[in-house]
């Protein structure tokens, strides 16, 4: 009998146990999960505080989820982020740039979003923005900022120059650049420059000069998806480029938008191309902080061919790579950055970035002229080689070739344009 009852009374210790022990696991708290983020804007001492605001942020929402957060420099964000693909040691998350997104789509690299995404996120990013990401019908970025390039125009040198209005044309602006070139040198003994687009060698030297190519008329394919890159209007286009850097209007040749924005900071510079994001960094440069906003204005590119004002469409944003093992940890990063408006609010107060949703449209908040002149862009923008994102990396790179040899090189604008076309079409098996 007494072994009858040692044996029951152990069988309930164990059982006892056993239940404790299956309550306290399942009462455990799950482990956190890490999910990488890699881009330029971690890494940019401009754009610092902004995603150090956006990790606090999220993690205090989630806080089963780490974002880590990792800087890319612009220059290798796209070669880093292949070779990583390639390699199996993508990111999670990517910060990109519509020049990078839907190539990355097209190699095949990243996750479709069309069913991590919230309904609600759908439906308050700008309609045209949402199409835009899409590659083959399928959503595959997230647009942070919608920043189609614009024209920075000193107010600060205009005034020096007699000039009071906007350039509307490219006449106009081919005549204000002059007159602000000729005056000479600042107090300091600094060169003032008329305008200065990136011609250097690399994706930001081709992006320039889309803007002005779209003007004159020109376009990368003809209406039967046949390279056009060194059409009457594109050499027409190069040619203006050429004639104003011998005229030393256009300079320092070959330098890039780091160098462009430091010039026009310095008040040095009459007129350069950069997106919306530019105006946090030359408030940084300059000295002043938000008091240089009174150096400057923004407009839209002046035009020569056609009746439309047209720029680049350009926009950051965010991609997932296929190989994330926590989709859904990173789909909670992607949808709570775009219901956030406090945190998009912020983010355009410190860098002139507008959110991505309807409310840039609606909300007082954005309804300064900065914001305005943004948007009004915004309504005319092309994807730049947008029937071949495929290949866009390597179109860009032939087309900043292009524009640098005739404009540091010396070479004939249309010997430059037609040397690019046919490298263009074999390029594409034309």
């Amino acid at each position: 009998m007494k072994k009858l009852l040692l044996i029951f009374t152990i069988l309930f210790l164990l059982i006892f146990l056993i239940g404790f022990f299956v309550y306290a696991v399942s009462d455990k708290e799950p482990d956190k999960v890490t999910i990488s983020l890699a881009g330029w804007g971690p890494g940019e001492e401009t754009f610092k505080p902004s995603w150090a605001m956006f990790k606090e942020a999220f993690e205090n929402e989630h806080p089963d989820i780490t974002l880590d957060l990792i800087g890319i420099p612009y220059e290798n964000l796209r070669q880093q982020l292949i070779v990583q693909a390639q390699a199996g040691t993508a990111p999670d998350l990517a910060q990109v740039d519509s020049a990078i997104d839907l190539e990355l789509a097209a190699l095949g690299f990243l996750q479709p979003l069309d069913s991590l995404l919230e309904k609600e996120v759908k439906d308050r990013i700008i309609g045209s923005l949402l199409e835009a990401s899409k590659y083959n019908g399928k959503i595959y970025a997230v647009p942070q900022s919608p920043v189609p390039y614009v024209l920075y125009n000193s107010t600060y040198l205009a005034e020096k120059a007699g000039i009071t209005k906007r350039p509307e044309t490219i006449e106009e602006l081919t005549q204000q650049a002059t007159a602000i070139a000729g005056l000479g040198t600042d107090e300091n003994g600094n060169r003032i420059w008329g305008i200065s687009p990136d011609t250097a060698r690399w994706i930001v030297g081709a992006y320039d000069f889309l803007p002005f190519f779209y003007n004159f008329g020109a376009d990368e394919f003809d209406a039967n998806g046949k390279v056009a890159i060194n059409s009457k209007n594109a050499v027409e286009a190069l040619a203006w480029y050429k004639e104003l850097t011998e005229a030393g209007v256009l300079g320092p040749p070959g330098s890039d938008v780091r160098e462009m924005r430091n010039l026009f900071s310095k008040d040095q510079l009459g007129f350069y191309v950069d997106n919306p994001g530019g105006r946090g960094i030359i408030r940084d440069q300059s000295g002043l902080g938000v008091d240089f906003d009174k150096h400057y204005e923004i407009s839209v590119f002046p035009t020569k061919n056609r009746p439309e004002n047209w720029s680049i469409y350009y926009a950051h944003t965010f991609v997932m790579f296929k190989q994330t093992k926590h989709p859904e940890a990173a789909a909670k990063f992607l949808n709570f950055y775009i219901k956030n408006a406090d945190i998009q609010k912020t983010y355009y107060k410190d860098t002139g970035q507008l959110p991505p949703t309807n409310a840039a449209l609606t909300d007082p908040a954005y309804g300064d002229s900065f914001s305005k002149t943004v948007m009004e862009q915004a309504g005319n923008v092309k994807r730049p080689f947008g029937l071949r994102p495929d290949k866009h990396g390597e179109l860009v790179d032939i087309l900043a070739v292009a524009v640098q040899s005739a404009v540091v090189g010396g070479v004939d604008p249309k010997a430059a344009l037609d040397d690019a076309a046919q490298q263009m079409r074999e390029l594409l098996g034309e």
